[in-house]
C-alpha cells in the first residue's frame, strides 16, 4: 500500500510540474556572438565565419532580432 502511495504522489508532482511549465518560445533573427554583438568585425570574412571564430576564442553565441537587437 505504501508503495502505491508513493507511486501515486510522484505521478501527481510530475504531473504538477510539467503543467506549470512556461509555454515554449519562438524567436527569428540572426545568431551572432557576445564579441562583435550585431556588427561584425572581421574585414573580409562573412558574417558566419566571424561568429565561428568570436566563439572559438570564447565568446557566446547571441540572437540579434532584424532591428539589431540582441534578444536575451
Amino acid at each position: 500500500m505504501r508503495k502505491l502511495t508513493c507511486l501515486v504522489g510522484t505521478l501527481l508532482v510530475t504531473g504538477g510540474l510539467i503543467m506549470a511549465a512556461p509555454p515554449a518560445r519562438s524567436f527569428t533573427g540572426k545568431i551572432g556572438d557576445s564579441m562583435c554583438g550585431a556588427k561584425h568585425m572581421m574585414p573580409g570574412e562573412s558574417d558566419k565565419d566571424c561568429t565561428l571564430d568570436c566563439v572559438k576564442h570564447g565568446a557566446k553565441y547571441i540572437l540579434v532580432d532584424s532591428k539589431g537587437k540582441i534578444i536575451n
